[in-house]
């Protein structure tokens, strides 16, 4: 009797977890490069009713009885599935087509390593007061070379009268090629990447997840940006399924607390 409220306690503690996750997906719908969460469950280990057994005059076996308790967040994935692209018609809104992420990082110089580097799919990008590629939050877009693309070397004195960006990510300045290219890092495992706010993504171990050293398989879109790639009709099917399994469980907590309310009531 007992185990089924606890079990019923976990159904709804974890069903709300897969609520957070639905939420945020919904309400990140307009957000540029948002990748949609999933929540995964498992089973929590089951207690043995009955243990198995082998008869002694032959063949027979007695399976194992066992009671489940109930269930648990076993990873909350996200889906890096491309999303849809949206035309502006602005040069520096850019798309990655295929699989990778633009680089970005806090500063213009001393880029150490990949523990200094951000990841985005999030490609509205401007250039600053010094003449330098930044993204809507003022973060350095990094080249091909993990440097900081500078469009203008003295912006005082120069002026950008057109910017043109090819699909392998070459740069353009008033028609004169830049020695660069916007960098795009690939990983084979994109999901070991952890969200760090800001339409961002970062590395937790860049000794097992870090980009493979000959990027292929993407293309840069010049005047588009990627949109989120949530899946309404999913998410609110989801919501649905969500929703009912978080009143079942709790249906069953007031099941268990009737029956327990029978068995007290027996001694009177």
């Amino acid at each position: 009797m007992i185990r089924s409220l606890y079990s019923a306690t976990s159904g709804m503690r974890n069903q709300q977890v897969r609520m957070d996750v639905i939420a945020n997906n919904i309400a990140n719908i307009s957000t540029n490069g948002f990748k949609s969460g999933r929540v995964n469950f498992a089973e929590i280990i089951s207690q043995d009713f009955r243990g198995n057994s082998i008869s002694q005059v032959g063949s027979n076996t007695n399976n194992p009885s066992q009671i489940g308790l109930g269930i648990s967040v076993s990873s909350i994935d996200n889906n890096f599935g491309q999303g849809g692209l949206q035309s502006t018609g602005r040069v520096l809104d850019l798309a990655l087509v295929g699989d990778g992420f633009f680089m970005v990082a806090s500063s213009n110089e001393d880029i150490a390593d990949d523990t200094d580097i951000y990841y985005t799919r999030d490609g509205a990008l401007y250039v600053d007061q010094d003449g330098y590629l930044v993204n809507s939050s003022g973060l350095y877009v990094l080249s091909d070379e993990k440097e900081a693309i500078q469009m203008l070397e003295d912006p005082d004195t120069e002026s950008i009268e057109n910017i043109k960006i090819d699909s392998d990510g070459s740069v353009f300045v008033n028609s004169t090629p830049l020695d660069v290219k916007i960098g795009v890092a690939v990983f084979n495992d994109p999901e070991g990447l952890a969200k760090a706010g800001g339409n961002l993504y970062k590395s937790p171990d860049v000794d097992t997840i870090k980009p493979v050293e000959d990027p292929s398989g993407y293309v840069v879109q010049s005047g588009t940006l990627e949109m989120s790639n949530t899946d309404l009709t999913t998410e609110f099917a989801n919501l649905i399924t969500t929703q009912r399994g978080y009143q079942a469980s709790a249906r069953v907590i007031t099941t268990s607390d009737t029956m327990l309310g029978e068995l007290i009531d027996l001694k009177r």
